[in-house]
């Protein structure tokens, strides 16, 4: 049966319905000022106005919405029913009302506990994570440092130490209502495992189910803001070489049988019906791996059945290392046992993780200026040893494929030292960063 729609005067014990999601059906508790129903009217439908009362409404959930204006309850989106409850029933939701407010606000108060709990345990996480990170009092140019571009020269120094071998533009800017962190690379790690390290940098969010955009507030991304600064967005874009994408195009359309078509127009790889250019095919098979410095992209192959992925293209490159790459060992190492002091240096054992060998890492007891590092470093190169970067828990330091070697450079080290230095450009930002 349908119910009754009521024009006229509303009263206090008068049903209505509220059409949003959180409301629904409601009865008016509580009226203040005089109705006007003959002035409500709308602009196109949308825009309401008139009226002159406005009403407190207790729904059947416990919520309350107070003072609504006559012309919101009056137009869209909401329905006055015929029905009056009796005064014992206005009583009893306005009493449900109380409690609901109540067991809401002593929840507000569990909550709030609980975030300061965990954001304090965050902040200490992180401030022993990022020991060298850029802080909220950093100033520049005489201005204090806003919070992206603080978050942005962290998250460079991040980047830098997790993948040593790769540069990494990070560039942040601001515009109306927000402001974002752009970053870029050429082949390197994956777009996913760049994501996983920026993604926290990054507090705006969108929720689609609501079509609604909001800001993390949760307690991990106030510490972040706190230790490394965020900004509303976060972007990242890997890039290809021509000569890559050219090297895995010739690849895929030979295995396919098809004509190599260099540019932009449908390249019918995978039969009449693909409109994709062989460029995008190529950025696909591209992307699904990460590249070690000195990784030279040969070719594709097929990916077997039980490994492809839904979406998956058929095929993925191959890689071989370039000599370089093979004849000088990669800075990536493991720490492996306890240091010993030698001379001015410390000695420790580690694991190379790539290729399993034992090495020697030497680590200066105080910071190098760049006259110091450049001689040192020549020294340690004309030995037979290389410059290993910082990498988890093992220091930078000159490292030897061998115990004796390294102790023969600690223990060469003089004042006087006047071997041959390398001309060459050090990055500092990334040498000191723990």
């Amino acid at each position: 049966m349908q119910r009754e729609i009521f024009t006229g005067s509303i009263v206090i014990g008068q049903r209505v319905n509220n059409a949003q999601h959180w409301a629904g059906g409601g009865v008016v508790v509580a009226i203040h000022g005089e109705q006007s129903s003959d002035s409500v009217g709308s602009m196109s439908g949308v825009v309401m106005y008139g009226g002159g009362a406005a009403f407190d409404v207790v729904y059947d959930t416990g919520r309350r919405s107070n003072r609504v204006p006559e012309c919101i309850v009056r137009g869209g989106g909401w329905t006055i029913y015929g029905d009056v409850m009796p005064t014992d029933a206005v009583i009893d939701a306005v009493e449900l009302a109380k409690k609901t407010a109540a067991e809401d606000a002593e929840k507000a108060a569990q909550d709030s506990a609980e975030h300061t709990e965990q954001y304090e345990f965050y902040l200490g996480v992180l401030r022993e994570s990022y020991p060298q990170a850029v802080g909220a009092d950093a100033v520049v140019r005489g201005k204090q440092i806003s919070s992206q571009a603080r978050a942005a020269k962290n998250l460079r120094a991040e980047l830098k130490n997790a993948f040593p071998c790769v540069k990494f533009s990070v560039k942040s800017s601001s515009f109306s209502m927000g402001n974002d962190i752009t970053v870029g690379w050429e082949m390197g790690p994956t777009k996913a495992e760049v994501d996983a390290i920026a993604d926290k940098y990054e507090y705006g969010r969108f929720d689609a189910m609501q079509d609604l955009s909001y800001s993390d507030c949760s307690a991990f991304g106030d510490a972040v803001e706190v230790v490394l600064g965020r900004a509303k967005y976060v972007s990242t874009s890997r890039k290809f070489g021509d000569d890559v994408l050219a090297v895995v195009g010739r690849a895929l359309c030979e295995k396919q049988g098809v004509e190599y078509i260099e540019g932009w127009g449908p390249s019918r790889l995978y039969g009449p019906s693909d409109s994709e250019a062989i460029g995008t095919h190529s950025r696909r098979v591209l992307a699904d791996t990460s590249y070690a410095a000195g990784a030279v992209v040969v070719g594709v192959e097929s990916v077997p059945n039980d490994e492809r992925e839904r979406g998956q293209e058929p095929y993925r490159v191959v890689i071989q290392q370039s000599e370089a790459a093979q004849a000088k060992p990669s800075t990536v190492v493991e720490e492996t046992s306890e240091a010993a002091q030698v001379g001015e240096y410390t000695i420790g054992e580690h694991t190379h993780t790539k290729k399993g060998f034992k090495m020697w890492v030497c680590v200066p007891a105080g910071k190098l200026d760049s006259d110091e590092f450049s001689r040192e470093r020549a020294r340690c190169k004309a030995a037979g040893g290389w410059y290993s970067r910082k990498w988890q828990l093992t220091p930078g330091g000159f490292a030897f494929d061998s115990e004796a070697a390294a102790l023969e450079f600690c223990g060469a080290v003089t004042a006087q030292d006047e071997s041959p230095q390398y001309v060459e450009t050090v990055d500092f930002e990334a040498f000191a960063w723990v």
